[in-house]
């Protein structure tokens, strides 16, 4: 299992944090380990910090997270260095 930040911001809705946590935790299976959401002005920002099995997973759930209405971004902003050598010789 590998640590894994994950930013995301979009258009703030009702139910939308229900919504990317029903992603996250019944779609994929995977184990939160801390949210962080702010809004301001109709727009939100967050970051979600979880456990992944591999960058495979990984991608999948940023190409579902995407796909949330009202979802304008969503991508890795950090791995845990248990993982980096094995994703990506930049990280």
């Amino acid at each position: 299992m590998c640590s894994s930040d994950l930013e995301i911001s979009g258009i703030d809705r009702t139910g939308l944090v229900n919504r990317i946590t029903d992603v996250i935790t019944k779609e994929l299976n995977i184990n939160m380990q801390s949210i962080n959401f702010q809004t301001k002005e109709g727009l939100f920002e967050g970051e979600v910090r979880m456990k992944v099995f591999n960058k495979e997973h990984l991608d999948v759930l940023i190409r579902k997270i995407r796909k949330v209405k009202g979802i304008t971004r969503s991508e890795e902003r950090r791995v845990g260095k248990e993982c980096r050598s094995r994703w990506s010789p930049y990280h």
